[in-house]
């Protein structure tokens, strides 16, 4: 369709924009929508909470899921020759009913743990899903234990510890738990039992030590040791 010109008359192809003779406009300019220029600071501010949420979101996941360091195994067989000798030691002072102690480093139980870990003695399972064990891990500070698994679940890495205060009770050994983390998230305490459940699970077939721990008169920690004392006359079991 050919346009013709308001100001002069002369009839143009209908592509043009501006007049061939005279180069008078021949559309008017686009009109700028009000509402684009508008502020809007309920909008505005809710797609600062949206963006909030999600930078939240991603970093929960990257927190859960990017493991923390983990200090590499230790594997050397005579320390867990030495655990087993301590464990037997106190088994024998508590089946003899005689108090008996052992002053145990904490190279010691990680050496036995990784050693009971590649023999398949540890383990567990996480509402049926499999879990592989890549390490469990006991660092003794003072007055308290933090037990470390590092795990997958199905194709997932997660690293769990709880941390907190072993003691000696009448009704036998208790753990009471004052910290826990999900990879580099500190987990609130009400949700710690789940985590010091499924760390439980781990040692689910340590009996022996288990019974150790039950029949103990009293339990101290150093920097890297445990001091254990067991055979107070107690019933093995009781």
């Amino acid at each position: 369709m050919e346009k013709v010109c308001p100001q002069c008359g002369h009839v143009n192809r209908a592509a043009g924009i501006f007049c061939a003779k005279c180069g008078m406009r021949l559309t008017a300019p686009p009109r700028e929508d009000s509402r684009r220029r508008s502020f809007h600071p309920f909008s505005f501010l809710w797609g600062l909470f949206k963006l909030a949420i999600a930078i939240g979101a991603i970093a929960l996941l990257v927190g859960l899921f990017w493991a923390p360091p983990v200090p590499a195994p230790v594997t050397d067989a005579a320390l867990a020759e030495a655990f087993d000798a301590s464990m037997e030691r106190l088994l024998e002072a508590i089946e003899q009913r005689r108090p008996h102690t052992e002053v145990i480093p904490a190279d010691r139980i990680n050496a036995y743990l990784s050693r009971q870990l590649a023999a398949g003695g540890a383990g567990g399972d996480a509402t049926g899903m499999t879990v592989g064990l890549r390490q469990v891990r006991v660092d003794i500070e003072n007055e308290r234990v933090r037990v470390t698994v590092d795990a997958s679940y199905g194709p997932v890495r997660i690293v769990m510890a709880a941390a907190g205060r072993p003691t000696v009770t009448e009704k036998g050994f208790a753990f009471r738990v004052e910290e826990t983390r999900v990879g580099r998230i500190a987990a609130p305490l009400r949700y710690g039992g789940w985590i010091a459940a499924k760390i439980e699970t781990v040692f689910a077939g340590l009996q022996r030590e288990r019974h150790v721990l039950d029949a103990a008169r009293s339990i101290e920690f150093k920097e890297g040791l445990i001091r254990l004392t067991a055979g107070s006359g107690r019933a093995p079991g009781g």
